[in-house]
């Protein structure tokens, strides 16, 4: 893969490896995350998802609201079936590979987004940004969840 960069619901994704590099095996790929944004509750029902912060931190939600704190170095591994949601709760940017143990989901995103230039992390969205197409979601094995994620009351500075 070339490293093209795909802005997708408000987060910048840097392709690294996908499914004709890898034969279908895995995809993996760096994604930018401003603040206040992140991914909702949703399942993937085809492959593990395997998250590791490489910049900044990150919160990320389970079944039941569980919320686990995730600082730089933290890893966080969602097989398939699990609820999983994430946000970006701090004031500056977060950065994230995320690894997947069939690739198909890159191509979604790709699919999905639009194309940036190759140096840009974020892409000025509105507060509005419309979730991933529903129906290509469930083309690639995901399902969204309608609960959104918990309200975190984040300071003013």
């Amino acid at each position: 893969m070339d490293g093209n960069r795909v802005n997708s619901v408000g987060n910048v994704y840097r392709m690294i490896v996908g499914d004709e590099e890898s034969n279908g095996r895995f995809a993996l790929m760096e994604t930018f995350i401003p603040p206040g944004k992140g991914g909702p509750f949703h399942i993937h029902r085809n492959e593990d998802e395997v998250f590791i912060v490489t910049q900044g931190e990150m919160v990320f939600y389970g079944d039941n609201e569980r919320r686990i704190y995730a600082p730089t170095g933290t890893v966080v591994s969602c097989p398939p079936g699990s609820v999983r949601g994430f946000r970006n709760e701090t004031d500056e940017l977060a950065k994230m590979l995320i690894y997947y143990s069939k690739a198909g989901i890159d191509r979604m995103i790709e699919m999905d987004g639009t194309s940036v230039e190759a140096d840009v992390e974020v892409v000025e969205n509105s507060d509005d940004e419309p979730l991933a197409c529903p129906d290509l979601s469930k083309q690639f094995g995901i399902e969204d969840l309608d609960d959104p994620l918990p309200f975190v009351q984040r300071p003013n500075k």
